[in-house]
């Protein structure tokens, strides 16, 4: 008697894209901010491939969780909601670090995550 086939769920996390570690990594060193890889991780009853973890670079307190699921990018705010964008270049846009939106208009500007 034949086996019934059981197929793995698919992770809640998938790995990313080479070129987007590569934008990633470039834009952690711009701001300042060191980027870490997680791979192989379960979290909250989930399975991720990669997480990628951004840490300002004089801190241990991670900032932004960031992983891409199956249809988005994802990240996730130390403090907040975690929002869904279509390309990693997108979701760069929105996260530029508040210490850099003062340099670039001389006054504080809230973070939009």
């Amino acid at each position: 008697m034949p086996l019934p086939l059981a197929s793995a769920p698919l992770p809640a996390g998938l790995s990313f894209a080479v070129p987007d570690l590569l934008i990633l990594q470039a834009w952690s060193d711009f701001h300042a901010l060191r980027m870490t890889i997680e791979l192989d991780v379960c979290a909250g009853g989930d399975e991720y491939e990669e997480i990628v973890g951004l840490y300002d670079k004089d801190r241990a307190f991670r900032r932004w969780t960031v992983w891409r699921s199956a249809g988005a990018i994802v990240v996730q705010p130390a403090m907040g909601r975690q929002r869904r964008f279509d390309t990693m270049a997108e979701a760069l846009d929105r996260l530029i670090p508040a210490k850099d939106r003062r340099r670039s208009s001389g006054a504080m500007m809230p973070p939009i995550l």
